[in-house]
């Protein structure tokens, strides 16, 4: 029994796939995606960011990027994507929430572990970043659907 999408998920996903399906698993091809990313959530954090760091100044900054990126640019229900603080610098998320690259790349037989890495990683750790220089994010890929439940992120503080 396959899974039931709204047209605004459906749409996202169609659009995902032929994104997808137009790139040459190819690094050339992938770093193009990843650059598109990349300018992409720069050009957000420009537009939005001052004010949303403001907006959360009270938190510490690894926090302030997760509510940044999953809350305000993904526009997510942070239950969907809770966050567990695992040392003084460092925070967990786990990401269950709906995302169209995991369903283009279920449906065209693309291995998330290469495309979330090769096309993804970058452009959350520039808006981290811009958030404080100090941010790495990261994913741990050994945790990342649909081999897991769930896709396993960190933002910490690195010096």
């Amino acid at each position: 029994m396959g899974k039931t999408f709204s047209p605004e998920q459906e749409l996202a996903i169609l659009k995902k796939i032929n994104f997808l399906v137009n790139l040459q698993t190819e690094s050339d091809s992938l770093l193009g995606l990843d650059k598109i990313r990349i300018n992409k959530k720069r050009e957000w954090m420009h537009k939005f960011g001052a004010d949303l760091v403001e907006k959360y100044k009270g938190l510490p900054p690894e926090e302030q990027a997760y509510k940044i990126i999953y809350s305000e640019h993904m526009g997510l229900d942070l239950a969907d994507v809770p966050m567990t603080r695992i040392s003084s610098t460092k925070i967990r998320i786990e990401s269950r929430n709906f995302c169209p690259y995991l369903e283009a790349c279920l449906e065209i037989d693309l291995d998330t572990r290469i495309i979330c890495k090769d096309t993804g990683e970058a452009s959350f750790q520039a808006m981290a970043e811009m958030v404080d220089s100090r941010l790495k994010f990261s994913r741990n890929y050994q945790n990342i659907r649909p081999y897991t439940d769930y896709c396993e992120k960190f933002i910490e503080i690195v010096q």
